[in-house]
């Protein structure tokens, strides 16, 4: 290898050890500012899961009792609007003006 080749190979190499030299001078834990942070928002994150799931449990409450009067109405006007209890004979039309 010719010096020419290897000046910017050494280079480049002290520069890579000069960054992992700085890498590992680096504190390895989280700047407690930084960790109050993190903190407060997995806080937040953990009641707003609270809060869906609770949503989640009204909302299928709900959906289930509508069903259940969607079926008990449709149950009802089988079986008192079957004509028997109605006003308005079921076989006649209705004429206006008779």
């Amino acid at each position: 290898m010719t010096p020419a080749i290897k000046e910017p190979l050494w280079q480049r190499i002290q520069n890579l050890e000069a960054v992992v030299t700085e890498m590992a001078n680096k504190p390895n834990t989280i700047p407690p500012e930084k960790e109050d942070i993190l903190q407060e928002s997995l806080s937040r994150i953990k009641c707003i899961e609270y809060d869906l799931q609770k949503t989640k449990k009204a909302l299928l409450a709900t959906a289930s009792k509508q069903v259940e009067l969607a079926e008990s109405l449709e149950s009802l006007k089988e079986s008192k609007f079957d004509g028997r209890n109605s006003c308005w004979p079921k076989n006649r039309s209705y004429a206006p003006g008779r």
